[in-house]
């Protein structure tokens, strides 16, 4: 009996003991932990668990074995005994199962980082590909860290020094898809030329006689009721559009060229980068009839190219009426229904949008 409250007296002294000091080291355990996950370092947070798992490992080993000894000489201290394992057992399960769930996000940042990885050295040969295609142009890569606000004001200094030097930039997104374009028409000199010339030598067509073409088009579509209701629709408060919409899937702008080109007027792009031909979409020879025509008439000039997206820049409206041109606009792309907007929201913001953007499916 002596020895066995002798024993008891032991396991209990060395557990307070043990139990303040892994009060102190939990407390500046927490602070690390907060720190490392904080700064997202899920490599530091599972070696702190593991340490701690091997620790608790251990008491839980010693209890069980300390705890045996106790049965073996006297049963009377069963159930505390039990509590004390149970305690031990339910606190290294626990951080099992942190060390668990910090080894998976530990793997997922891995996995997230040659993600990353793999996605820059992907872009960086897309890019390095349409430079190659475009030698012939003036290039600037855009900066990964860039804002829309700095990409526009980029290009609005590129635009200023163009109308004397004699270019115009457009600012075109890569992607796969846009450098297969590319591919097929600046494979070789020839291929350009004949390319360029079918677009140059398309019959003519009139911008503005394409866009009322398209917008009773569009109008046949639809029963009256639908129309006045949702196409027509009621001003959904959208905000003015002042800057560039860039889909890209990389959470940056490094995939992104500044391009100066040679022409002497701006929708002369067309016969210079391709865009167009497919569903919906205006063909290049029908782009740049609709550009001219807005230009003229609007001061409007294509500024942003991706593969289903393009974009104009143009002076802030603030005309009483500007239903004639959201109309156009419908005509020209369909598929803007699709983006949740109507004429009457559309005319409302072109009166002080300086970007007008479309999309086709």
């Amino acid at each position: 009996m002596q020895l066995t409250i002798t024993i008891g007296l032991i396991v209990l002294v060395v557990f307070a003991i043990l139990y303040q000091n892994k009060k102190r080291k939990e407390k500046q355990m927490g602070i690390d932990l907060e720190n490392l996950i904080e700064a997202n370092d899920w490599q530091g947070v599972s070696r702190i668990l593991l340490k701690q798992l091997i620790l608790w490992g251990v008491l839980l080993t010693g209890f069980i074995t300390v705890i045996g000894l106790v049965w073996y000489v006297d049963r009377k201290f069963k159930y505390s005994s039990l509590v004390v394992i149970a305690f031990v057992a339910w606190r290294f399960i626990k951080l099992a199962k942190l060390y668990y769930i910090s080894r998976y996000n530990e793997k997922a940042l891995q996995e997230e980082v040659q993600q990353e990885e793999e996605n820059h050295a992907f872009i960086e040969r897309l890019m390095t590909r349409a430079e190659e295609l475009l030698k012939n142009y003036n290039t600037t890569r855009i900066s990964p860290d860039a804002t829309p606000q700095a990409i526009m004001q980029m290009w609005l200094d590129a635009y200023e020094r163009g109308k004397s030097a004699g270019f115009h930039p457009v600012l075109i997104e890569v992607d796969l898809n846009l450098l297969d374009n590319l591919e097929d028409v600046f494979a070789d000199d020839n291929s350009f030329d004949q390319w360029q010339q079918q677009v140059l030598n398309s019959p003519a067509t009139d911008g503005m006689e394409l866009l009322q073409q398209g917008f009773k088009e569009l109008q046949e579509c639809y029963d009256t009721d639908y129309w006045e209701a949702e196409v027509l629709g009621d001003d959904l408060q959208y905000d003015a559009l002042h800057d560039f919409y860039f889909d890209s899937d990389y959470a940056s702008f490094d995939n992104i060229l500044l391009v100066e080109i040679p022409v002497q007027q701006p929708w002369q792009v067309f016969a210079h980068i391709p865009f167009g031909g497919w569903n919906d979409c205006p063909e290049e020879a029908e782009h740049m009839a609709i550009a001219k025509y807005w230009y003229e008439k609007y001061g409007a000039v294509v500024a942003h190219i991706s593969l289903d997206t393009l974009e104009y820049y143009v002076p802030p409206m603030l005309t009483v009426d500007t239903m004639p041109l959201a109309e156009e606009q419908l005509g020209y792309c369909h598929d803007m229904l699709q983006n949740n907007i109507n004429l009457t929201t559309l005319a409302r913001m072109n009166q002080a949008s300086t970007v007008w953007s479309f999309w086709w499916d």
